[in-house]
């Protein structure tokens, strides 16, 4: 009699919290994706949508089973965005996007004669 290893795996989605911050030179979003390493996440520019998404696997021994949790997320961008510069970090459960303006939407002092 042979031995069958049955493996569950379970996919959640979940809608990460987002925060985001506008500064006179760029938008800065973040989000929350705890559990997830840098490898496993994806931050995508297509037709003005920034899309972000990230794999967080969960083993658990005891049932022999995989916990898979998919972020995801989707942000419309404003047309004052240099997508050539956008720029990211992971540190700590948390992703940090910073979208730069197109330097002719910055601020400009203009100095009177």
């Amino acid at each position: 009699m042979s031995q069958e290893i049955i493996e569950k795996k379970s996919i959640h989605t979940i809608v990460p919290a987002v925060n985001i911050t506008e500064t006179p030179q760029s938008y800065i979003v973040t989000l929350d994706i705890p559990g997830a390493i840098k490898e496993n996440i994806n931050a995508d520019i297509e037709n003005n949508t920034l899309l972000i998404s990230a794999k967080v696997t969960e083993y658990k021994n005891r049932e022999n089973s995989e916990s898979v949790k998919q972020y995801y997320r989707e942000f419309s961008l404003a047309n004052d965005i240099d997508v050539q510069t956008v720029d990211a970090e992971y540190e700590l459960g948390v992703l940090k996007v910073t979208l730069n303006k197109k330097r002719q939407y910055l601020p400009k002092q203009i100095t009177i004669k």
